[in-house]
């Protein structure tokens, strides 16, 4: 008996310690992350994709794509020409860690008090992706998605792992995302600023704050807001790159409730400019008033320095 306790102890540490390794060396990307075995849900069903659309979408899984990454639901690749972002919704939660799955006892406990909860996460994932693709797709670049399994309709792809590993990948039977690539806020803001090109950066402010006011008038509020890692810009557009938290507002916002939430948001990043950048923090404060008094005739701050 304890001869049993000792190796089962020695076995449960040896796998506890090969999957820190593992997890490690890859950031946690394994085929089984991304199962092809998730029962179907119509209602994660997107819209189909024109004649167009598919042989778009086709060209871009020609090519290969190379790991860039993990946020906090996606493993996310980017393709050869660093034009198209392909983003798979990982499932660790939905599985048993790997020193827990010989021990059945522990993989039971497992499934009946932590799978419930997360696969009601996974549902609200899933319908923050729909609605993103919906109502948001060109606030958020989205090309595709593809939620549920198919059959004999979408090609393999190649992608290579955080360690150079090549894997062959079915798409009719995975869950990703597909999505125009974008430049995070902050670093196109300082590459605009550094080139000179001042005028896209205050354009691509502007834009940010349309993109905000958009949204709200269609009812729809992102849960995490963070605008230096969750937004950034598609060529001079400002764009929504993580589309996993959104949902539509259970009581329509007021207009002053709207405006305390946008520049609420925006707090870290208006500190931001008036430290590094006070023309664009300038700018900044006249698209907030021509914001809050839309009747009302402003001139730009460069508009004003030129009339004095």
């Amino acid at each position: 008996m304890r001869r049993w306790i000792l190796g089962s102890a020695l076995f449960v540490g040896v796998m506890s310690a090969l999957n820190v390794f593992c997890e490690r060396e890859t950031d946690g990307f394994f085929p089984y992350q991304i199962p092809d075995s998730l029962p179907s849900h119509p209602e994660w069903d997107s819209k189909p994709l024109s004649v167009e659309d598919q042989a778009e979408l086709f060209e871009i899984f020609s090519q290969p794509f190379t790991y860039l990454g993990k946020g906090h639901q996606c493993f996310v690749f980017q393709s050869k020409d660093e034009r198209t972002i392909l983003k798979f919704p990982f499932h660790s939660q939905l599985i048993p860690p790997l020193w827990m799955r010989p021990i059945p006892l522990l993989s039971d406990i497992f499934r009946t008090r932590v799978l419930h909860k997360r696969q009601n996460k996974l549902h609200k994932d899933a319908m923050s992706y729909r609605l993103a693709f919906d109502r948001l797709k060109n606030d958020t670049g989205l090309l595709f998605l593809h939620l549920n399994r198919t059959e004999r309709t979408l090609p393999m792809v190649t992608v290579y792992d955080k360690i150079g590993v090549q894997h062959q990948l079915l798409l009719d039977h995975m869950e990703f995302i597909v999505q125009k690539k974008a430049e995070q806020l902050y670093p196109m803001l300082d590459q605009w600023m550094e080139r000179g090109e001042v005028d896209l950066a205050k354009q691509g402010l502007s834009e940010l704050i349309a993109l905000f006011a958009r949204r709200f008038e269609r009812g729809i509020e992102d849960r995490e807001c963070v605008l230096n890692t969750n937004y950034g810009f598609l060529e001079e557009r400002a764009m929504q790159i993580d589309i996993g938290r959104l949902r539509e507002c259970v009581s329509i916002l007021s207009s002053e409730e709207q405006k305390e939430m946008i520049w609420g948001i925006f707090e870290p990043l208006t500190a931001y400019l008036e430290l590094q950048y006070p023309e664009l923090a300038a700018h900044l404060a006249w698209e907030r008033a021509r914001y809050e008094n839309p009747i009302r005739s402003l001139s730009s701050p460069s508009e004003s320095s030129l009339a004095e």
